[in-house]
């Protein structure tokens, strides 16, 4: 069913366009925060990955482009007490004292047995890393304890405050990303508002969400991040992230933030930089 009606004559049409062009004006004047992934190591099977010259030389490129926040590692991968890649990066960066302001890593979530919570090793490592920032990644389902999980993410929050110094020494900046989001409002609603109402109360910087298969339509993102600015605090930033799959990724991108969201994490965002650049 078409969210248009058929116009009834040529006053309805210019009202038309003119709201295709309010929407346009809107993208044109937005500032959305930007993440930046290119330095990531894919964890997962993949025929070609980055070595540690490869992200050695995608460093100054990244830092040229001129986008102030970047993902420099995933840290809660498989097998985290075996070294990658990404702690060989980490390690360099160190030994060349290298600005760390802006910088972020994906971190997982921590454990709580009764009342003793064990951090996540990859929350060990962003504070060994001086990494200044996260974007600590959950899933949702197969729903669980609903307590504990709830415990575990309160947990790990405070943990983060209390342990990770922050860009110029302020507090860390925490973007929590829900994996399975949209997934999760579809099957189990109520849980994924008692999440998010949780995550409004835990002094988060932001939420972010993803389509991780590219299997969602541009409507369905955008009805995720209306109602998780219903949900959250209004001074949280809500965050899109989009795999490609349906070849909707780069529309899907452009309705959540039409629709009131913050910011793109991902290879993307340079993408869509550029579309702006075409559109202003």
């Amino acid at each position: 069913m078409s969210t248009l009606s058929a116009p009834q004559g040529r006053p309805e049409v210019e009202k038309l366009f003119a709201l295709s062009e309010a929407k346009q004006r809107y993208l044109c004047g937005i500032n959305p925060m930007l993440i930046d992934v290119s330095l990531l190591e894919p964890c997962f099977g993949a025929a070609i990955v980055h070595t540690l010259a490869n992200k050695q030389a995608l460093l100054p490129l990244v830092d040229e482009f001129g986008v102030k926040d970047k993902i420099i590692a995933t840290l809660n991968y498989q097998l985290p007490h075996y070294p990658q890649v990404e702690d060989d990066f980490c390690q360099y960066l160190l030994e060349t004292k290298y600005d760390m302001t802006g910088c972020f890593a994906l971190t997982g979530v921590g454990r709580m047995n009764g009342s003793q919570f064990t951090p996540h090793l990859s929350m060990e490592k962003l504070v060994a890393y001086r990494i200044p920032n996260t974007v600590h990644e959950i899933s949702l389902l197969p729903k669980g304890d609903t307590k504990q999980v709830l415990a575990s993410l309160c947990a790990c929050i405070q943990w983060l405050h209390a342990n990770v110094r922050g860009d110029h020494g302020k507090p860390c900046r925490i973007y929590v990303n829900i994996l399975d989001l949209i997934d999760t409002f579809f099957i189990d609603r109520s849980w994924a508002c008692d999440v998010l109402e949780q995550l409004a109360k835990d002094g988060v910087d932001g939420v972010s969400f993803e389509d991780g298969r590219g299997s969602f339509f541009p409507f369905q993102i955008a009805a995720v991040v209306v109602s998780m600015k219903a949900l959250l605090d209004a001074n949280q930033k809500v965050l899109f992230h989009a795999h490609a799959g349906n070849g909707m990724e780069n529309a899907s991108a452009l309705e959540a933030l039409l629709h009131g969201a913050d910011g793109y994490w991902g290879r993307d965002g340079k993408r869509i930089v550029n579309y702006w650049s075409r559109i202003a």
